[in-house]
């Protein structure tokens, strides 16, 4: 028999436009063993009315009787699920690959892990800023990947924290999760940033998990999308104000602030003290963080309304830090002329970009990477490109990674 698996969309201040397209996405598995919740957090009846279209038993509905903010809202969606199986939390403006399920399905038959992650294709939605980009990284290779070792080289910010294996982006055993509830109280989702938080107390919770380079879900970013609300050229954030009006206590070394750096280290911050994995406040790398800070947002990104937050994070920490002067005069920087382009970047990498008429949702960008995968077309537009953007060899060092076909015969 197939493993159970449910995928549970969280969902919010009425995206019903997207939602409807990435509930597709889900059914259009072909996969008998399947429930997807849809956890809806205090919305307009427009959204359930999208549910309602589908009249498909697998579809399971909740509503919250208020608002509640993005942690408490995850917490809420997780509480319909009873019975063990995997789970996949997905955003409602993210998608599944075609074939995705039977894939987990047969990592989990053939090698008995209870943790399958993988990379995700790249999309961006046509309502922001009028323009759609997709982005898919070819390969089908596969690690077995050594949980510790991947947790460390996060905790050193050797490797991005969407390494390890996020509810996000990866397929988790309900077991995993009651494990780090034991942890943490009673609660999976325990900090601010809950795919962060996920990560890491589901690389704390295994000794090994299945990290797929071959994309199963399709990460979507939309005007509804955390990470674009909270990059606003100021520094106001609902998705900080939401935290404390909810009662979130921020940890002591961190500012509430919409700095994407500083909300994921402020959760690397409580899972340590809650896993003990590290003893954060003497071991973390504070002015690696505080130089990443200021060379990648504050000049590169021009993020300069993130100065104070630099400054009150260096306080805190008792790192002495010097922030460049804003210069007086900004230029735009020079821009190509707006092209549209459809094919390869490498032969690893297939894109797409300005085109909606063939990826105006996230649902057609689901049935283009079906027809990619099964079959690379001669007629596809090739752009060669050797760049090898992942640097594979490095990643692979830095996780702990072995070949699968180590394993054939276990």
């Amino acid at each position: 028999m197939n493993e159970k698996i449910y995928i549970i969309i969280p969902t919010a201040k009425n995206r019903h436009e997207t939602l409807f397209y990435s509930i597709k996405t889900v059914l259009n598995q072909d996969y008998d063993n399947l429930e997807l919740v849809v956890s809806d957090n205090f919305s307009s009846s427009k959204t359930v009315e999208v549910v309602k279209s589908f009249s498909d038993h697998r579809i399971k509905y909740q509503r919250s009787s208020k608002f509640l903010n993005m942690m408490d809202s995850c917490e809420f969606a997780l509480s319909s699920i009873s019975d063990p199986g995997f789970i996949h939390f997905m955003g409602d403006d993210n998608g599944l690959v075609p074939d995705a399920l039977a894939k987990v399905n047969k990592f989990v038959k053939n090698y008995r892990v209870n943790i399958i992650h993988s990379d995700s294709i790249q999309y961006t939605w046509p309502d922001l800023k009028n323009k759609c980009f997709l982005d898919a990284y070819l390969t089908s290779e596969v690690y077995m990947v050594n949980s510790k070792k991947a947790l460390k080289a996060a905790y050193n910010m050797h490797i991005s924290w969407n390494r390890l294996p996020t509810i996000f982006q990866a397929f988790v055993h309900s077991s995993v999760i009651d494990q780090a509830r034991l942890i943490n109280g009673g609660r999976y989702f325990a900090a601010c940033v809950p795919d962060v938080y996920s990560a890491l107390m589901n690389a704390y919770c295994v000794d090994k998990y299945i990290y797929s380079r071959s994309p199963f879900i399709i990460n979507g970013r939309s005007v509804h999308s955390n990470g674009h609300l909270s990059a606003q050229e100021n520094n106001t954030s609902n998705f900080v104000n939401d935290n404390l009006n909810g009662g979130y206590v921020y940890h002591k070394l961190f500012p509430p602030t919409a700095e994407y750096y500083l909300g994921t280290y402020e959760t690397f911050a409580v899972a340590a003290e809650k896993t003990k994995f590290i003893d954060f406040q003497r071991d973390f790398n504070f002015k690696k963080l505080i130089n990443k800070l200021i060379n990648e947002q504050f000049i590169k990104n021009k993020m300069y309304f993130i100065e104070n937050d630099i400054l009150e994070f260096s306080r805190r920490v008792g790192v002495k830090c010097k922030i460049p002067k804003i210069p007086l005069k900004t230029f735009k920087e020079s821009r190509s002329d707006d092209k549209s382009y459809f094919g390869y970047k490498s032969k690893k990498r297939f894109f797409i970009i300005n085109i909606p008429d063939l990826i105006g949702n996230i649902y057609q960008v689901s049935l283009i990477i079906k027809a990619i995968l099964l079959n690379k077309s001669s007629n596809i537009f090739f752009w060669i490109d050797l760049k090898n953007f992942f640097k594979d060899k490095l990643i692979k060092i830095l996780l702990g990674g072995e070949s699968l076909k180590k394993y054939k015969n276990n």
